[in-house]
């Protein structure tokens, strides 16, 4: 924000931080809003018992997938590029983080999505004599 100004933050909110508090109080604030998500995802995680290890890692994956989109995105707006729009990231981000629970989730649960152990009645070539 220091060389694209103000406006180079979409979001009103981390917008108005900037400016009242600074780059550090912005910096601090968005530490402090990343560790309360890691927590809550390990809150999770522990009291499960061990019991959705897939799906935390799942949401784990997501959110560093979303970072690297979100990093990748300023980096080519600094450079002049053409990057990808907040919407955009943050939209696919979310249809990630839905897909990788679900799947940690059938994982978590042993519910397997196809019944290996009925392939083989299915399979062509086991029928033959």
């Amino acid at each position: 924000m220091s060389t694209k100004g103000i406006h180079a933050e979409s979001n009103n909110f981390f917008r108005y931080l900037y400016e009242t508090h600074g780059p550090g109080g912005f910096i601090t604030i968005k530490l402090t809003l990343t560790a309360v998500l890691l927590i809550a995802v390990f809150i999770i995680y522990r009291q499960s018992n061990g019991g959705s290890y897939w799906m935390t890692t799942g949401w784990l994956v997501a959110l560093c997938m979303g970072g690297i989109m979100a990093i990748t995105a300023n980096l080519q707006a600094v450079m002049g590029l053409a990057h990808m729009g907040p919407t955009d990231i943050i939209l696919l981000y979310f249809i990630l983080t839905i897909l990788f629970i679900q799947a940690g989730d059938l994982i978590d649960r042993k519910k397997p999505i196809f019944l290996f152990n009925k392939l083989h009645s299915i399979l062509p070539w086991n029928h033959c004599t």
